[in-house]
């Protein structure tokens, strides 16, 4: 195994003949095994993707593995003399339109930035204050000073420096990248299914460097939260840090096992796909940027914040000054909407007064009623209360009521991938659990997701992990 432009030596390459018996070049990039005609050796290492070979006779078999002209170009890019200018361009032009460390010197209670604030309203950013919030433009002479009647002085979206929005992945999603059945694809069929984040059926590693390691952090038994020491051991009795375990084919770390993850679904039962079978997703609350008296957007302030007690009991800001005030859509914005005719949809078909077995569709009278509200409710889960006198003391009232026959409600969310705690079945991705979203536990954590704007990569191969 050498490297075609170099003819340097690539050693701890793995060689499989037919996924089984396998070797490893040396320091050398030398390596022996035993094959017949016919059969195929599957090459892998972590600097080039999965090489495919078929043995045509006994003769000495020589790899060159060349880079891309990708690879390439990067390189020559990466060490030419002008790059340090042209990034050095990049960076100024990113700082042109927001004062430097602004984001961490200059916040206060009172002007926090807020991405959204500045694409509504950019003059209304940092409290409007214009000597962090810059106005600029680009011209043939360089950056320079504009005036107030000028327009495209603000970053926009195409300006390719705001990103979009951190968010929890959905349940969809996340069982997509968890999955990564790229990895048993051959052109356009799957070879074969996944239990496991990982090839294979078992949670111990058939590679033969790491050959019985376990692949992920779980609980192996009833008190065994480790494995036995010196040999079966995990790795961790409790969490572990991240990249502990190897990634998946999509080089995502810790999919299965150390902590389990929040997904952004509310949970039911079943999945309705019937509705949705792209992306499918529980828990839509359509919202609108609240208009202020002036026509314009209002903005969060520690005079007008709002706050929401949670069902734990707890305070919390719906909204922190700086961001744009938001308020449920109404019959202006869902009038002959087919997509959806409420705000708040995270119990549409399944939970709503048009799903339980005492809808009548005739007749919506008792339904008004609030008196006999319980009646149509889907989900027998208790209702706490959490009122506050006139001294402002705050009272908690458990619902101990025996006619409280589940916990699914729509304050519930989707965690998946198993934990420290968990056992092996639950690391399978597609298994699903549920939680009250307003508590924290200590084997439940998360990702962020970020909505990717554009076609998706076409760059293909014939096997393995997909060109980025």
């Amino acid at each position: 195994m050498v490297e075609s432009n170099t003819n340097n030596p690539i050693p701890n390459v793995n060689i499989e003949v037919n996924g089984g018996s396998y070797a490893t070049t040396d320091l050398s990039g030398n390596f022996r095994i035993e094959g017949r005609k016919g059969d195929e050796l599957t090459i892998k290492h972590k600097d080039f993707e999965t090489v495919y070979y078929t043995i045509q006779s006994n003769e000495r078999i020589k790899v060159e593995v060349q880079p891309s002209e990708e690879d390439i170009q990067y390189s020559k890019k990466k060490y030419s003399r002008t790059s340090p200018e042209l990034f050095k361009s990049l960076i100024d032009s990113a700082e042109t339109y927001l004062k430097k460390d602004a984001k961490i010197k200059d916040v206060t209670a009172e002007t926090s930035f807020s991405t959204e604030t500045y694409i509504a309203a950019p003059t209304q950013t940092f409290g409007g204050k214009e000597d962090v919030v810059l106005k600029k433009e680009l011209n043939k002479s360089g950056r320079q000073e504009v005036a107030d009647t000028a327009k495209n002085v603000y970053a926009q979206r195409n300006s390719g420096l705001i990103l979009p929005e951190y968010r929890l992945p959905t349940e969809a999603e996340w069982e997509y990248a968890a999955s990564a059945l790229v990895g048993n694809r051959e052109y356009n069929i799957y070879k074969g299914q996944k239990k496991y984040p990982w090839s294979g059926q078992y949670t111990r590693s058939g590679d033969r460097q790491y050959r019985g390691d376990q692949l992920a952090n779980f609980k192996q038994g009833k008190g065994d939260y480790g494995g036995i020491a010196g040999w079966s051991d995990d790795g961790a009795d409790i969490t572990n840090k991240v990249k502990s375990y190897p990634p998946n084919d999509f080089g995502l770390y810790d999919m299965a096992g150390n902590v389990a993850e929040w997904v952004g679904d509310v949970y039911r039962a079943t999945v309705d796909d019937e509705a949705n079978d792209f992306n499918y997703f529980r828990g839509n609350v359509y919202m609108k940027n609240k208009i202020g008296e002036d026509g314009t957007v209002e903005i969060v302030t520690t005079d007008n914040i709002a706050y929401d007690t949670l069902s734990n009991g707890k305070i919390a800001a719906r909204n922190f000054p700086g961001q744009i005030a938001q308020v449920p859509v109404d019959e202006n914005e869902t009038y002959l909407r087919t997509q959806f005719s409420t705000s708040d949809n995270k119990n549409y078909r399944d939970g709503d007064r048009a799903s339980t077995r005492r809808f009548d569709f005739g007749s919506s009278e008792d339904e008004d009623d609030p008196s006999k509200k319980d009646q149509f409710r889907m989900y027998e889960s208790p209702k706490h209360t959490i009122s506050v006198d006139s001294l402002g003391e705050m009272t908690k009232k458990h619902d101990k009521s025996n006619a409280r026959t589940s916990l699914i409600d729509d304050n519930v969310r989707v965690y998946k991938g198993g934990s420290w705690r968990d056992r092996a079945y639950w690391l399978d991705p597609a298994s699903r659990r549920y939680f009250p979203q307003d508590m924290a536990t200590d084997y439940i954590g998360f990702r962020n997701a970020m909505s990717k704007v554009g076609p998706k990569s076409n760059k293909k191969t014939p096997r393995g992990n997909p060109k980025n």
